[in-house]
């Protein structure tokens, strides 16, 4: 079967869901009180999840105080003997091991000066539970929508960022750069609090990566691994020879595996032409992929991919979004979902499409439970989301 059909057809099963909630106004960066540049969280585990904090310059030292939101009295400081050193770019990173699994924490960073605004994680249980998640991309830099703060009133067991974090279209080697970007998303008063408050598995796209459409070839590539590493909260990433080349990285809440990969760090050229030697992922996240792929074949019901671009894209001249162009590789995975025994139990999540779009295979319009549950979930009216269905059937469509 020729790559284009297996690409799409409806067999899979699969819910492709690409999103743009982040426009709209850009907000004035919002001091902190004291010491405290910005907080956010990730990598959360059952007992495990880590802090990343920015100070302002002179700050040299902080620890992190946790307690069970329901236990004030029970607290935790990270490190436990001694305050954490900032690295050269003011960033101090705290890992916090031996908390309670399916329990919500508040955390707070303390200087010699007081103390930050307080955090929000709630680690996952140790075995099957109920958990609600969001995702999106593409967002303004700086971005203060009040949209952040409805995201934070739905207390989020963690958030998916699929890419464009920021539009910044950084086109050279100048980590600084990189990090007045985070700088601005994270002060942002409203983006700021939602990261405070719910843990992130962050993965880049082309404008927070480099310049639009960038990809292995962009002179900000070596930068933005770097800030990447030293900014983010993350998962365990998978060095190559001892050095970071993608940033993809894999987690499990309840019975659920996500796999999240990097569509930039090693992508070739789009005007290559397809075939064999043309990868979006390199031959080493493909690889990667595959034995995540088979390891959750085995083990899971339910496999999460996370995609940051889309995945059924028609392939017109001068378009540089989506897979159409790297439609062997495209193939490639297919197969692998095929032959790992997942067309039935995967859900794939993309972002860049700048729509809201649920598409379970059939690209069904019909008044079914199954589609009014998903807009009753969404809190979008069901007229709204059989137009932004119909728009983005039209837009992959050409």
């Amino acid at each position: 079967m020729n790559s284009s059909n297996k690409a799409s057809r409806s067999s899979f099963g699969w819910m492709v869901a690409a999103l743009c909630l982040f426009g709209g106004s850009v907000g004035a960066a919002g001091a902190a009180p004291e010491d405290v540049v910005w907080i956010w969280s990730g990598a959360v585990t059952t007992r495990s999840a880590v802090v990343k904090a920015k100070l302002q310059p002179g700050a040299q030292a902080a620890k992190l105080r946790v307690n069970p939101t329901e236990e004030p009295e029970s607290v935790l400081e990270f490190p436990a003997s001694a305050s954490s050193e900032t690295d050269r770019s003011g960033v101090v990173t705290f890992h916090l091991a031996g908390l309670q699994p399916n329990t919500e924490y508040r955390y707070v960073v303390e200087t010699e000066n007081g103390s930050g605004p307080p955090g929000r994680i709630h680690t996952f249980a140790d075995g099957p539970m109920s958990f609600r998640l969001g995702f999106a991309s593409c967002g303004s830099t700086g971005s203060n929508h009040r949209i952040f703060d409805t995201l934070k009133d739905l207390k989020l067991h963690f958030f998916i960022h699929m890419g464009d974090l920021h539009y910044e279209n950084i086109s050279r080697n100048d980590p600084s750069a990189f990090r007045r970007a985070y700088d601005r998303v994270l002060t942002s008063p409203r983006q700021g609090g939602f990261y405070r408050s719910t843990p992130v598995a962050y993965v880049w796209d082309d404008h927070d990566f480099g310049p639009n459409d960038a990809d292995s070839t962009s002179p900000s590539r070596p930068a933005a691994l770097q800030t990447y590493q030293q900014s983010v909260p993350h998962y365990p990433l998978s060095p190559v020879d001892g050095e970071v080349q993608t940033i993809q990285q894999a987690f499990t809440i309840g019975r659920v595996r996500f796999l999240v990969i990097d569509p930039r760090a090693e992508r070739v050229p789009e005007e290559e032409p397809d075939g064999p030697q043309k990868t979006m992922l390199g031959k080493d996240q493909l690889e990667w992929l595959r034995k995540e792929l088979q390891a959750a074949g085995e083990s899971y019901p339910l496999v999460v991919l996370v995609n940051g671009v889309p995945w059924i894209t028609r392939n017109k001249p001068g378009n540089k979004h989506g897979w159409e162009s790297y439609s062997h590789e495209r193939t490639m995975i297919a197969d692998m979902i095929e032959e790992f025994d997942l067309v039935d139990r995967l859900i794939m999540l993309s972002g860049d499409g700048h729509m809201v779009a649920i598409a379970d295979g059939e690209i069904s319009h019909e008044e079914n439970e199954e589609v009014r549950r998903i807009t009753k979930a969404m809190h979008v009216p069901h007229q709204l989301f059989k137009e932004s269905k119909m728009k983005a059937l039209k837009k992959m469509r050409g």
